[in-house]
C-alpha cells in the first residue's frame, strides 16, 4: 500500500532537518581548532606589537600550542552544544583519561587490538621475503651488473619464485 505524506507533515520534515543541519554547522564554526586559535593570537600580538622581537611565526605558534595543551580543557568546546559530533552518523571521539603513570609502550598496542593470525602461506612468504633480502643487501652489485635494470621488486619476485619451486 503506498502511503503519501501530505504537504504540511512533508514540510515540517524537511524543516526540521535543516534545523538540525543549521545547529551542528553552527556549533562546529564555533569551536575553534589549535592551530586557529594560535593564528588568531600572532595577528593580534603583530598587530598590537607584543610580539618579542626576533621571535618567528612558527616558534610564536609552536610555543602556543604547548600553552594550550598545558591547560586543561582550553581547546575544549566551552558549550555542550559544541560538543556535537560533525558527523551525526558517526560517534564522537573521546578523549583518554589522564594517567599519572606511563604506561609501557609495548602494553598499550597489546591491549588494544589483537593480532591477527597469519596463514601458514604468509609465514611462508615472509620467510622467503627475508632471506631474499639477504641475497640482495649482500650481492646488490652483482645483482645488478648481471641483470641490468633490475629493482628489489623485481628481484625479490624472481627469488621468491625460485625459493617456492625448491620447496622453501
Amino acid at each position: 500500500m503506498l502511503v503519501r505524506l501530505s504537504p504540511v507533515l512533508s514540510a515540517v520534515t524537511l524543516s526540521c532537518t535543516l534545523a538540525a543541519s543549521a545547529a551542528l554547522w553552527a556549533s562546529s564554526a564555533q569551536a575553534q581548532s589549535p592551530a586557529k586559535q594560535c593564528a588568531d593570537e600572532w595577528k593580534s600580538a603583530k598587530a598590537g606589537g607584543t610580539v618579542p622581537a626576533g621571535q618567528k611565526r612558527a616558534d610564536f605558534i609552536k610555543d602556543c600550542r604547548d600553552k594550550l595543551a598545558a591547560q586543561p580543557g582550553a581547546a575544549a568546546p566551552a558549550t555542550p552544544a559544541a560538543a556535537a559530533p560533525a558527523n551525526p552518523l558517526r560517534p564522537a571521539p573521546t578523549a583518554p583519561a589522564a594517567s599519572t603513570a606511563a604506561p609501557a609502550p609495548g602494553a598499550a598496542d597489546a591491549a588494544a587490538k589483537p593480532k591477527k593470525l597469519m596463514s601458514p602461506g604468509m609465514i611462508a612468504f615472509h620467510e622467503r621475503e627475508k632471506k631474499c633480502g639477504e641475497e640482495w643487501r649482500a650481492n646488490t652489485d652483482q645483482i645488478k651488473a648481471q641483470t641490468p635494470g633490475i629493482t628489489w621488486p623485481k628481484y625479490l619476485s624472481a627469488c621468491n619464485k625460485r625459493l617456492k619451486a625448491a620447496g622453501q
